[in-house]
């Protein structure tokens, strides 16, 4: 693959994955196996796309303030479990070899992209 190509690749990785994050919020769906195709490793990919991700999630939150309003609490709820789970996700790239990485990452990737899928529950007095 020329540089050119590559990079043509690369482009086309990062704008389905932001399109992806921004409408689902899920863009390891689209940049996780796209950064493979490429040639990096799994442990490289899944570092790259979620560096690559993290300024989208603070544009999206200063975007979002508007539509955040009074939801203050439930964010401050939520902040502590994906710190928690990005400080185990790190620690499970020490932990485990990176080919058994490979094979559990697109499980996790798989896992989560059913629960963004599944219904949820709203409680019609809270206003949802």
């Amino acid at each position: 693959m020329t540089v050119l190509a590559f990079i043509i690749v690369l482009i086309v990785i990062g704008f389905f994955s932001g399109v992806v994050a921004s409408a689902a919020g899920l863009a390891s769906l689209v940049c996780y196996p796209g950064l493979i195709a490429v040639g990096l490793s799994p442990v490289a990919a899944n570092v790259t796309g979620t560096f690559a991700m993290v300024f989208s999630g603070i544009g999206a939150v200063a975007s979002s303030r508007g539509e955040l309003r009074g939801h203050w609490g439930e964010v401050l709820k939520v902040t502590p479990l994906t710190l928690a789970g990005c400080i185990v996700g790190a620690l499970m790239l020490f932990a485990f070899p990176e080919k058994d990485f490979a094979r559990i990452a697109p499980i996790f990737i798989l896992l989560s992209a059913v629960l963004v899928l599944l219904p949820r529950r709203t409680n019609p007095l809270s206003g949802d």
